[in-house]
């Protein structure tokens, strides 16, 4: 008898996978038709407990269900690899975000087309996020944890009565971190 899985993933403990199950339960998959696996992990790797198991567990006619692509990996050659592995094992794959099922052509080729879609986008953000780097490095903005001393210094300038604001423009840190560290140590 075929079975289907939900995989559920968040990347960390402070988030929820209260819209996934959602999603999953709009669509008909609930816990009397359905085993969910879920796990809290990074979806840079594929080397994920509750995934492994997952895919160790499939057996023909099998179904895989997420709630879109981005839950079972952030990189097209680790979908595809998963994928293959998923089909390999005579199951198949549905993503309820990008609508499509492997066991249709249509659903194949939504696949591929996504697939191609999601890693552009994050190509895309990777490369605008290594600009906007490079442009607060020419501007003089230090980059990267403070070190120790740093942090003395922002916690004297603030016990001197400084405004958060005054310390990020005096000391070249970041805002958001000068607001870390006074609340970290003097709150």
């Amino acid at each position: 008898m075929s079975k289907t899985y939900a995989y559920l993933r968040i990347s960390t403990d402070k988030q929820s996978d209260d819209r996934q199950r959602l999603i999953l339960s709009e669509n008909g998959y609930n816990v009397e038709n359905t085993i969910f696996m879920e796990e809290v992990y990074s979806g840079k790797t594929t080397k994920r407990p509750m995934l492994i198991k997952l895919l160790s567990q499939l057996e023909k006619g099998d179904k895989v269900v997420i709630t879109d692509l981005t839950r079972l990996a952030r990189s097209i050659k680790d979908l595809w690899q998963l994928t293959e592995t998923i089909i390999g094992k005579g199951a198949t794959l549905v993503s309820i975000r990008e609508n499509f099922d492997l066991d249709t052509a249509m659903g194949k080729m939504m696949f591929n087309i996504f697939g191609a879609v999601g890693q552009f986008e994050r190509d895309t953000l990777s490369e605008r996020t290594k600009d906007a780097l490079r442009a607060k490095k020419q501007h003089g903005v230090i980059l990267g944890r403070p070190l120790a001393n740093d942090v003395s210094a922002i916690l004297d300038l603030y016990d001197n009565g400084k405004k958060a604001k005054e310390i990020a423009s005096e000391t070249g840190i970041n805002i958001n971190t000068v607001y870390h560290h006074i609340r970290k140590e003097r709150k």
